[in-house]
């Protein structure tokens, strides 16, 4: 651009592109890159410029004498004050929304151009220009720049480019999405937030994140580029936008009534303000960090002032309003400082918590007093912000406050739903058991002890089993709470909320218990039910519950297809949950053996949770990426993300994950030759399998498995462990321990092939290699070849075992080809073309049995176990 500017041969630059992509902003830039031998001009045309002669140059036509008429005189004019308050300095015209000039004023500029006066303009289109400049364009006299909002990708490599390093995906679609896709609004809020330390890389990790919420005040460019478009206002207008920054938004119909209906339209035809579709037409400010920054100007005074004057006329009833006005109108007192009423700080509080804003429930439910009505319901919306926050000791602090006289005066089905609150929290605080248990067996003799009927309602019943059952899950007890989550869930006459909270306890336990296909399955068919609802806590908890499911059962696929468009959800719930995701997507690409991409995202994971509080997933990343690690032959790295994993044990976590973190803890010791944790897998092993948790036994065993080297004692449980049918890989863990245990090469090579259809590529190979050592050690050179060839498949390293080469394997495949009969090799042939044994015994007029006896004695000549194998001969 600035080249253009600067090049002799050209005019200028014109740039192009959609509204808000921060073209005004680079025009200002490069014209401020010019030396102090330059004077720039700023010209900006409104979209009714066109309707009137000069508009662009109305200041410069009040100077000119009157009897000034035609438009030669009036253009030459206008250049000649240009020329003599540029004293003599090179000149530059920036004009912004070029195609809104009118035909005199294009005259005007294009005259100033042929004179040597440089242009950077602005467009939407370079297509909408004044004829002249098209034609100037297509001439290569003005060089036209297209701006276009960044994609994610692009965004990315801009800020990798600027920081020199691994960004979080959090982190990365956070910014993209503050930023609506303009690059140098992007640009600047990563400069701002890296110098005020808020986008930091991780020593430890290498990793940058954001460690708190970003704010826009303060940022030079953005401040700068406010600033500009602030001059440009009359005192009227800035008032407007004053009011709006205060007040968020606005009923049109009021904000008329104060002030000029003909300002107004004059800022909405400019882009300064916006006005919606809904019934009240409310007026905002079009970019809503304008809002942020011009309040960060108001003084605490002037912000009173303004509250004062306009504030209770202008905002709409708070009454009956949607959540955003609601939020609006919060945040709006609590800028005035003023005192937010109980009856206006709990509604927008549950707005807040529902939009994942723990930290704006809190502060609105902070002035609500113990001696006014709705304090008790606001100390449960506040302990249930800390629990979004992930602080449960503090949730659990909120109901120990809670004077006992002020509990007992609530009714029971509200008793019971703080109850439930409460222990959530408490089963987070391993030191709280018995306190927690101790909570749930004297709410429920408190209730029925004060009920005149002696029984509790059937919503509080619910309550309180659902606050003991989810305590059940937590601690691993599937086994006992499962007959009573399966009753909860086919009760017709229980609530919808109880009876799917049950359903989602079913999916856990089903998870848990070995019965994967279940699950999965029970999952899917929920999603309509908890989803047409709308309770968005049963929702949030079917999702994880769901993804669970799958990492179990095995569909890591669909894990990543579910959880990578969530990466885009806005700030606020990224926020809250994408750190977690990023560390289940993690786990997905470490089990579908993405290595790359699994390292990438555990480290980000990691990097987060090392700087805020998390719910058991600390250790399980950590474990994730030590196994990773492991497998990639990175010990150093292995061995450290472990130890970081063991030290991590003051978290508390749910046992399913507990349960999980262990398996990756003790697969990635083995694989690293951690001797201490010898026997460890067996003795885990046969812990899950006491609770009756067959999945997480199996899983733990088929890692050993996988890693070589399994002793006899995990072979034989294997087996027996493999007897149930709903885990996908049954068949496949089955075939490696009997290969294992009988040193069967024939029998690893059936398992490399189940291995391969299933894509996973690490058994593969490591059936391959087992086949390879066990054939070889038996003088099985044929069949050591042929798994060396399916390591070839794999990409993976050879062994360093005696070479068998092509040519000796050709020779000894010919050997064993010549001892078949001529009805054996007919047999063969008809094999590898596809028929079956039916069709081979009418071809040969034999009977499928004796097809059978045929084929039976070729396997064992060949050396092959499958018609497959017979296929690749």
């Amino acid at each position: 651009m600035l080249q253009a500017v600067l090049n002799p041969d050209h005019y200028g630059a014109v740039i192009v592109g959609p509204p808000r992509i921060g073209k005004s902003s680079l025009a200002n830039i490069v014209a401020a890159e010019l030396d102090s031998r330059h004077h720039r001009i700023q010209l900006r045309c409104a979209e009714d410029s066109r309707d009137t002669a000069y508009s662009c140059f109305k200041l410069f036509l009040a100077r000119l004498p009157a009897e000034l008429s035609n438009s030669i005189s009036i253009i030459q004019g206008i250049h000649e004050l240009i020329r003599l308050d540029a004293a003599g300095q090179e000149i530059v015209l920036v004009v912004d929304n070029a195609e809104h000039l009118d035909q005199q004023s294009a005259a005007v500029v294009a005259n100033l151009l042929l004179s040597g006066i440089k242009i950077i303009a602005t467009a939407g289109n370079w297509r909408d220009l004044p004829v002249g400049f098209q034609q100037m364009i297509r001439n290569h006299k003005i060089v036209d720049l297209e701006l276009r909002g960044f994609s994610v990708a692009q965004s990315e490599k801009l800020l990798r480019a600027m920081l020199g390093g691994h960004i979080s995906p959090t982190t990365l679609h956070t910014l993209h999405s503050l930023a609506d896709g303009s690059p140098l609004l992007l640009q600047s809020l990563a400069a701002e937030q890296k110098r005020l330390g808020n986008l930091w890389q991780s020593p430890r990790y290498g990793v940058w994140i954001l460690r708190g919420p970003i704010s826009y005040a303060g940022s030079q460019w953005i401040e700068d580029f406010f600033r500009r478009q602030w001059k440009q206002q009359t005192p009227a207008c800035r008032e407007i936008i004053e009011v709006l920054a205060l007040l968020r938004r606005c009923p049109l119909s009021r904000l008329a009534k104060r002030f000029s209906a003909t300002a107004l339209a004059g800022m909405q035809e400019s882009g300064t303000v916006m006005i919606d579709d809904s019934i009240d037409r409310l007026v905002s400010l079009r970019e809503p960090y304008f809002g942020e920054v011009v309040r960060s100007w108001l003084t605490l005074p002037r912000r009173q002032e303004l509250y004062r004057v306009h504030g209770r006329y202008l905002m709409q009833e708070e009454n009956g309003c949607s959540g955003q006005n609601l939020l609006d109108f919060a945040a709006a007192v609590l800028d005035a400082e003023q005192k937010l009423a109980a009856e206006h700080a709990i509604p927008a509080a549950r707005v807040a918590l529902e939009r994942f804003d723990p930290e704006f429930a809190l502060l609105a439910l902070a002035g609500i007093e113990q001696r006014e009505h709705g304090w008790l319901e606001a100390q449960e919306l506040s302990a249930i912000a800390w629990m979004q926050l992930k602080f449960p000791d503090r949730a659990a602090k909120v109901f120990e406050a809670i004077p006992e006289k002020a509990w007992q005066s609530l009714d029971e089905e509200t008793q019971a739903r703080c109850v439930l609150t409460w222990a959530e929290a408490l089963k987070w605080l391993p030191e709280h058991d018995e306190a927690l248990k101790d909570l749930l067996s004297r709410t429920k003799s408190a209730l029925i002890a004060r009920s005149a009927s002696g029984h509790l309602n059937r919503r509080t019943t619910e309550l309180l089993e659902l606050a003991e059952l989810r305590y059940l899950h937590f601690i691993g007890r599937f086994h006992e709470a499962l007959p009573r989550v399966e009753a909860g869930a086919s009760d017709a006459a229980a609530s919808e909320h109880h009876r799917l909270a049950c359903e989602i306890l079913r999916v856990e336990a089903y998870t848990a218990m070995g019965r994967e296909l279940e699950s999965a399955e029970l999952s899917k068919g929920l999603f309509e039910e908890v989803h047409a609802s709308g309770d968005r806590t049963l929702l949030i908890w079917w999702f994880d519950t769901h993804v669970i499911s799958m990492l179990q059962w095995g569909d890591w696929q669909q894990i990543i297809k579910i959880l990578e468009p969530a990466l885009t959800r806005g700030p606020a719930q990224l926020k809250v949950f994408g750190p977690s995701i990023e560390a289940i997507l993690g786990l997905a690409n470490l089990f579908g053996e993405q290595a790359e991409k699994a390292i990438e995202q555990l480290l980000s994971a990691c990097a987060q949770f090392d700087q805020k509080p998390t719910f058991g997933y600390t250790s399980m990343a950590e474990a994730a990426l030590a196994l990773v690690y492991a497998t990639q032959g990175k010990r150093r790295q292995g061995r450290a993300h472990l130890q970081l994993s063991q030290q991590s044990k003051h978290e508390r976590r749910p046992w399913f994950y507990e349960s999980l973190t262990r398996n990756l803890e003790l697969i990635s010791a083995r694989w690293l030759g951690r001797s201490e944790h010898e026997g460890d897998i067996l003795r885990k092993a046969e812990a899950d399998l006491a609770q009756g948790c067959t999945g997480l036994a199996a899983g733990v065993l088929f890692g050993a498995l996988l890693i070589g080297g399994a002793t006899p004692e995990e072979c034989r449980l294997m087996i027996a462990v493999a007897t149930h049918p709903q885990w996908r890989f049954t068949e496949l863990a089955k075939a490696m321990a009997e290969g294992n245990l009988k040193r069967s090469a024939a029998q690893m090579l059936d398992a490399a092939r189940l291995a391969e259809g299933l894509g996973l590529h690490l058994a593969v190979d490591r059936c391959a290699q087992q086949a390879e050592t066990f054939a070889l050690a038996a003088g099985d050179r044929f069949t050591a070849a042929q798994a060396r060839r399916m390591l070839a498949k794999t990409g993976r390293p050879l062994s360093a075992r005696a070479p068998v080469t092509d040519k000796e394997l050709d020779v000894e495949l010919a050997g064993r080809v010549a001892a078949l009969t001529r009805r054996e090799r007919q047999i063969v042939d008809l094999v590898r073309q596809k028929l079956s044994n039916k069709r081979i015994a009418a071809r040969l007029g034999l009977s499928i049995r004796t097809v059978e006896g045929h084929l039976y004695q070729v396997y064992a000549k060949l050396g092959v176990s499958s018609r497959h194998d017979l296929a690749g001969i």
